[in-house]
């Protein structure tokens, strides 16, 4: 069961006047996360992940370069791996502690507008039934709103692919 979602929050300044997609863009991300509750499926929540990125064309959008200004350039065909880190071996407190720093460090960890995937995740393995997954999606594909919005498509996705459900 997914439960509770958070939010880190990350500001960047980004002067617009000085765009450019062949540097590391920090505009403002997006970061959260589900705290998750009982079994969960690593391959199911990567296929789940997979699947939305397939649905919105904006998390596979890239910035490239033109003599005009930059382009937008939708991905055909990505990679995703989900990220999974175990911490079962440590103490409760330690284990919040590094779940914390997991995700300030991705709040802080800049896109590549030119080859990036608008959207990073990481599982972070607490017990055999307890984790969070932390999310981060770049402002040039998300809001607050929308977040929440994909949190919710998530979380659907995964129930209908750990059913065997078809997944529309």
């Amino acid at each position: 069961m997914l439960v509770a979602a958070f939010a880190a929050s990350a500001t960047f300044a980004h002067p617009m006047g000085n765009f450019s997609v062949n540097h590391y863009a920090r505009i403002e991300a997006a970061p959260g996360g589900l705290r998750i509750r009982g079994r969960f499926k690593e391959d199911i929540a990567e296929r789940a992940l997979r699947r939305l990125i397939e649905r919105h064309e904006s998390l596979r959008t890239v910035f490239r370069n033109s003599d005009d200004g930059p382009v937008q350039h939708i991905r055909e065909s990505f990679e995703f791996t989900l990220q999974c880190v175990d911490l079962s071996d440590l103490d409760p407190e330690q284990q919040e502690q590094r779940v914390r720093e997991a995700a300030d460090a991705d709040a802080l960890q800049p896109f590549d507008l030119t080859n990036d995937l608008m959207l990073r995740a990481k599982l972070i393995r607490l017990s055999d039934d307890a984790g969070v997954l932390l999310f981060n999606l770049h402002h040039i594909a998300s809001d607050g709103w929308s977040m929440a919005i994909l949190m919710d498509e998530f979380s659907a996705l995964y129930e209908a692919s750990r059913r065997a459900s078809p997944i529309l």
